[in-house]
């Protein structure tokens, strides 16, 4: 999805609107406890990507994305920690009818649905959550949003270069 440094480009993401993510990273916190609230918030059951997979928008504010790269973490390894983190058990999704289990997309196509503590991934492949930085310095809570997409439904990131036309 990536372009060339010094190009210039637009995504288009059919998504959730964001929740916000208030992560502290301003403080004095590890990688490891900011993503853990971050995995938490992507992790959500009711949402559509919990549910049946798909892409996730995680926007990261400039303290937080610093904390994180300061602590060797890029944003694929980003990607790879949220992956293993952001998951809720078996057990709590199968109280959520939002999509039945014989959907394409449901999660007990690949998860056994009668191991109630089986860990169900918010994230089916690392390479479903897409990250960006945005926003102002701002204060130490470290502002953050999490956009769940729909699914594997449609709707996924699509990035296109433009030209710039000087006037």
């Amino acid at each position: 999805m990536g372009l060339p440094a010094y190009s210039s480009g637009v995504t288009a993401f059919a998504c959730e609107s964001p929740h916000h993510i208030a992560t502290g990273s301003g403080y004095i916190l590890s990688a490891t406890d900011i993503l853990s609230v971050i995995a938490d918030s992507i992790a959500t059951a009711g949402s559509a990507a919990m549910n049946g997979g798909g892409q996730v928008l995680l926007v990261t504010g400039p303290m937080t994305a610093q904390k994180l790269a300061n602590d060797g973490y890029d944003k694929q390894q980003i990607r790879e920690e949220l992956h293993q983190l952001a998951r809720k058990p078996v057990s709590l999704m199968k109280s959520n009818k939002f999509l039945n289990p014989e959907h394409p997309f449901h999660w007990a196509n690949f998860i056994d649905q009668k191991d109630d503590d089986a860990m169900i991934p918010a994230l089916r492949t690392p390479e479903d959550l897409l990250v960006m930085v945005a926003g102002g310095w701002g204060s130490g809570s470290g502002f953050n949003g999490v956009c769940h997409g729909w699914m594997q439904a449609g709707g996924l990131a699509q990035t296109r270069s433009i030209e710039l036309v000087s006037s």
